[in-house]
């Protein structure tokens, strides 16, 4: 059983996503899909260091897949592997 966060904790969580050390995340079973891929695009054009966001669970409407999808192109052609 998991906890739903709400978008005003996702805006107050970001920036300790983006400036963190951490190599990969994994997000489960949220129920607003639209909130999560405006989270994972910022934090993954912004992290660095990320090598790996795994989903599970998940259904994201077609626009919210080319949004991460872009983010994940924008760290590839950065030079890091995703």
């Amino acid at each position: 059983q998991g906890i739903e966060i709400p978008r005003e904790v996702l805006d107050i969580l970001r920036p300790a996503f983006e400036q963190s050390r951490i190599k990969e995340v994994f997000f489960c079973s949220i129920h607003q899909p639209g909130d999560m891929a405006d989270f994972v695009q910022k934090v993954l054009q912004t992290n660095h260091g990320i090598t790996g966001v795994s989903f599970n669970e998940m259904i994201f409407a077609q626009e919210d897949v080319k949004r991460i999808c872009s983010a994940i192109k924008s760290s590839d052609d950065l030079g890091r592997t995703l």
